[in-house]
């Protein structure tokens, strides 16, 4: 478990815009953006070149599988070696693996194939990369700054989302797709080198075998089971995850066939979403540091549940525009804290582990969750659809109040 002069233990800076923490948020900053005008250029590019919409879904289900399949290997991986140089390499991959990429399809060589493949080895990278940079996060600031650490990133990362498919749509229209691409690949190189710069200690390095692997393995699990907080957290974490993944799509649904809007009014609406996301994360850290983080938690998802309950009440645009950017605000604040809470109770040698089941788990069934949602709307209304998802994400965010002495534990 983090305890609170870890810092100095390891020789870390106590302030919070540190050396290490400043390279980290700025490459990761600079490289979300790339990835956000990269994301709108894929699908011009594979929309204008192909018309298919059932290759971009291939393509974005391709980017998850690796995360699901090799996650949790990827996390014992993390708690083996070097934290900083997965990241340094990871980011680094996929800056190679991108400007291959757009260099094709300047050339106009680029293939469907070579998408499929770019995105298993893009999501490949990733798999390592995630638990590896919020693992680091308390290796970097100290125990009292861990709170507004993740919150920075959080809306660094955001504010990316925000700009980037207006930024993106604009420098496809005067330069085209393929230069969009070369742009999100020297991102990545901005980043990675960026990195190279960062001093941060990782747990002790030890051999990976089969066998250890393995070992490694059950023990992250053995350590999640038998922690009924940990346990009890990871399952609402998980169905908050897999109950608010679909929503972007039955909020399509709803401006589209019940309110008859169009993609104009729909940005707005996803805009909004990251606004409030921008908003929690600058709420968090610029406040205090929260003493009993299990209010905010346990009441931002019932608060999250309540509003999506209510999203149908009344057919006026400018009422769903306030409750999306209220559930954004909720939703950061929710997930900041966990995060952090995870950062605090899980020691250093198996938090990359721990954050790779959480990502696999989360990963893993949103693909189920977006079918299912598809299916629902076929047979229900969005409104009955917003209110059972509205329940339950109620039902777990009060299931928390189950753990024992949650007081203690968030």
């Amino acid at each position: 478990m983090l305890t609170k002069d870890e810092s100095t233990k390891v020789g870390l800076k106590t302030n919070l815009f540190n050396k290490n923490f400043l390279l980290l948020w700025i490459g990761q900053i600079v490289s979300a953006f790339g990835d956000s005008i990269y994301n709108i250029a894929l699908m011009w590019w594979v929309l204008d070149v192909t018309g298919s919409s059932v290759v971009l879904g291939n393509v974005f289900a391709l980017s998850v599988l690796p995360r699901v399949i090799i996650g949790p290997i990827a996390g014992v991986v993390v708690d083996r070696t070097s934290r900083k140089w997965i990241i340094v390499l990871a980011d680094l991959f996929r800056g190679v693996i991108i400007v291959w990429m757009a260099l094709m399809a300047l050339k106009g060589t680029l293939q469907i194939g070579h998408l499929y493949v770019i995105a298993l080895l893009i999501s490949f990278a990733g798999a390592f990369f995630y638990p590896a940079i919020i693992s680091s996060i308390p290796n970097i600031v100290s125990y009292k700054y861990l709170t507004r650490a993740n919150s920075l990133y959080t809306t660094g990362n955001q504010i990316s989302n925000v700009l980037g498919p207006g930024v993106g749509g604009l420098l496809i229209a005067i330069f085209g797709a393929p230069f969009v691409f070369l742009i999100n690949g020297i991102t990545y190189f901005f980043s990675g080198i960026s990195e190279i710069f960062i001093s941060m200690t990782s747990p002790p390095s030890a051999n990976i075998t089969i066998k250890n692997t393995v070992k490694d393995l059950k023990e992250g699990f053995h350590f999640i089971l038998r922690r009924d907080y940990l346990m009890k957290g990871l399952i609402t974490f998980t169905a908050l995850s897999f109950f608010i993944g679909p929503v972007d799509l039955i909020f399509a649904k709803y401006i589209k066939m019940d309110l008859g809007y169009g993609t104009k009014e729909f940005g707005i609406l996803m805009t909004l979403f990251s606004l409030g996301i921008v908003s929690g994360g600058t709420f968090l850290s610029i406040s205090p540091e929260i003493k009993r983080k299990y209010i905010p938690v346990i009441w931002g998802i019932v608060g999250i549940g309540s509003l999506l309950i209510l999203f149908t009440l009344f057919p006026s645009l400018w009422y769903i525009l306030i409750l999306t950017f209220k559930i954004g605000f909720l939703f950061a604040l929710v997930n900041i804290l966990i995060n952090v809470f995870v950062q605090k109770t899980v020691p250093n040698e198996k938090r990359g582990r721990v954050f790779a089941i959480i990502g696999a788990l989360t990963n893993g069934l949103l693909p189920i969750s977006l079918a299912l949602s598809g299916y629902a709307l076929n047979i229900v209304s969005v409104r009955i659809l917003m209110i059972l998802i509205g329940i339950f994400i109620v039902f777990f965010g009060l299931f928390l109040y189950t753990i024992p002495n949650i007081k203690e534990k968030i």
